[in-house]
């Protein structure tokens, strides 16, 4: 039951971006999705949270579609990693902290090392940019420069479709061109 959940949530995410030909692109539009729906549902957060602690998360689940875009984008040499075990390591352990966590207590810790958020906005908008900020992170480890990885994770997120309505659109891309990208963030905040 545990693999059908995560297998339905990863084939959600792999339908809304697997028309992105840059795989560093379609795997930030897909790790900001996970990280946005363990925001808008943390019960879920957690729930993916210790499956990834299991060996089989790799081959199932979301996982399998993230291990696929790691792999292919190695072998198109979009990704770059010495150590491919330790870089998978380094990005679940990430996810792991980023879905277990609570957002508050990150905010306040960040703060405390004196990279609190640049703009002090609304909590939403904080929220936001600790996941971009972790989807960035994430990035390079894989190879990809500071600077272009944050300007993919800047880039508007694909529509998707499946997901109960965690997501409000913040504009309308045009309904019969799925290609086009609207910016998302979540309910109810």
């Amino acid at each position: 039951m545990v693999e059908e959940v995560l297998e339905a949530s990863g084939k959600v995410v792999d339908a809304a971006t697997r028309h992105l030909t840059d795989l560093a692109e379609r795997l930030s539009a897909g790790l900001q999705y996970t990280l946005l729906q363990a925001h808008a549902d943390p019960l879920w957060g957690k729930f993916l949270s210790s499956s990834l602690m299991r060996p089989a998360s790799a081959a199932n689940g979301l996982g399998r579609f993230f291990l696929r875009d790691v792999l292919d984008g190695l072998a198109q040499q979009r990704f770059k990693a010495e150590d491919l075990p330790m870089s998978v390591v380094a990005i679940v352990g990430t996810l792991h902290a980023m879905l277990r966590g609570e957002r508050e207590e990150m905010q306040m810790e960040l703060g405390h090392l004196g990279q609190g958020q640049i703009d002090g906005s609304a909590a939403a908008e904080e929220d936001m940019n600790l996941i971009r900020r972790t989807t960035a992170l994430m990035l390079r480890i894989l190879g990809i420069p500071a600077e272009e990885s944050v300007a993919l994770i800047h880039k508007p997120l694909p529509r998707i479709s499946g997901f109960a309505r965690f997501f409000e659109r913040d504009s309308v891309a045009d309904e019969d061109a799925p290609t086009k990208a609207a910016s998302y963030s979540w309910a109810g905040e």
